[in-house]
């Protein structure tokens, strides 16, 4: 994060000196994220003095088990919002020509490995309201320095190089609340100014996504501990290889000329007193399996994500219980949920503001409604609905329901189906009075 004042007129050096920063002081550490992401740790570097010596490199994928987990757990259940019906559906529309389920699973994966995500809206050829995700990789966002730390400039960057002529091409656009500009930069050229667009939505265009406060990753705090994991198993494997290739000690015996005959044939000639045996290490497995757990334990503890294969799992048990299980995981999510309200709020600004241009309407007290994705005994909760009736609205106690999506929609339908019921009872009772008279 940069902040200038906001009288700053950002200049091209201004732009060339926030990317040379964030390149130095802030990318290496996303690129980190991102390669413990996909299982490229550190342990795949490990090189020995002794080349001869065994170095497996074995990565377990913590970050992309951690990550995974995460995500799963916190919007696995899609967002869903609440407002009136008019709002709802041109807010539905808008959701459904962009993807909105799976843009936010994509924002809220950013935000677990880089502890940060962002969106673009813009309009396309057609004017219609369009939302992309940006990359953390080159993406730089500059506030002002008042209390309020108010968003002012968003760079994009995008380095390309020629397969040609290996001449390096960046292309950067400057967004602000009320234009976006385009710059072109070739090699050790100057900053090229190329245009710049109007655009309507009166905010900068770009909906940041925090994690939490401190824009940490979900993995971030236990990499020195997958980092002492991949070691143990590494060596573990490599120790295996120092036993098939062990040196063999000859004791009052004289070293066979042809070594590679004795290997072929499994024969060896010793004079009398003479011993032969394998120079070993002493195993430690237990002391190593001792602490491999240690880590485990402590990988789950400090990320906040269980084991899910952990016995405690392993029998049916209360909602209440497996509330309590998961009780560390959902402290985190409540975070990232107050967060990520906060991105999804902007987005409909964006929303509100371009609607309010096209239909001169904007959007009215829309809700924000997160579910986790967590098992359900719908037994339990059918239950609790049923007894809270007459005292909580139809409406409320149905939105418990997890396998009900609308509850305004779900309360429509069962008073049509009563409405039509009442009626079918009436012409029932009619076509009996009549059959009576006759």
């Amino acid at each position: 994060m940069f902040y200038i004042d906001k009288n700053t007129e950002l200049t091209t050096e201004h732009i060339i000196k926030f990317i040379e920063v964030f390149k130095t002081s802030y990318l290496p550490r996303l690129k980190k994220l991102e390669q413990y992401y996909k299982n490229e740790n550190n342990i795949k570097q490990r090189t020995f003095k002794d080349a001869t010596k065994p170095n497996n490199k074995i990565a377990h994928s913590w970050g992309n088990y951690i990550t995974d987990s995460m995500t799963a757990f916190f919007i696995g259940v899609p967002v869903s919002y609440s407002g009136n019906d008019k709002d709802l559906k041109l807010l539905q529309e808008i959701f459904d020509d962009n993807d909105e389920q799976d843009l936010n699973s994509q924002l809220a994966r950013d935000c677990s490995i880089y502890g940060v995500a962002y969106e673009l809206a813009y309009l396309d050829e057609n004017a219609d309201l369009r939302f992309t995700k940006l990359s953390p990789l080159n993406t730089i966002c500059i506030y002002d320095d008042s209390v309020n730390s108010n968003l002012l400039h968003v760079i994009r960057f995008n380095e390309t190089t020629n397969i040609l002529d290996n001449k390096t091409t960046m292309t950067i656009d400057l967004y602000s609340d009320l234009s976006i500009k385009s710059y072109k930069k070739m090699d050790s050229c100057a900053l090229e100014f190329i245009n710049e667009t109007q655009h309507s939505f009166e905010l900068v265009p770009i909906s940041i996504f925090k994690n939490n406060d401190d824009m940490l990753g979900d993995f971030e705090l236990v990499i020195d501990l997958i980092d002492f994991y991949d070691t143990l198993e590494s060596d573990m494997a490599n120790a295996f290889d120092y036993y098939n290739d062990c040196y063999m000690v000859f004791t009052g015996a004289t070293l066979p000329e042809d070594i590679q005959t004795m290997k072929e044939e499994r024969l060896l000639e010793i004079p009398e007193g003479g011993i032969v045996s394998f120079l070993t290490k002493n195993a430690m497995d237990t002391e190593l399996e001792n602490a491999k757990n240690r880590i485990v334990d402590d990988v789950h503890k400090f990320s906040r994500v269980p084991n899910m294969s952990d016995e405690n799992f392993a029998n049916n048990v209360s909602g209440v219980a497996m509330r309590y299980k998961l009780l560390g995981l959902e402290s985190v999510c409540a975070i990232k949920e107050r967060k990520f309200k906060r991105g999804l709020q902007n987005r409909l600004w964006l929303i509100s503001n371009i609607l309010n241009l096209k239909v001169g309407t904007a959007l009215q007290d829309i809700g924000i409604i997160f579910k986790r994705n967590i098992p359900q005994n719908e037994k339990e909760i059918a239950d609790m609905v049923n007894s809270l009736r007459g005292l909580l609205s139809s409406e409320t106690l149905i939105s418990q329901l997890p396998f009900v999506k609308n509850a305004n929609e779900e309360v429509q339908k069962l008073k049509d189906e009563q409405s039509l019921n009442s009626y079918a009872g009436l012409f029932e009772h009619l076509e009996v009075t009549e059959d009576e008279q006759q």
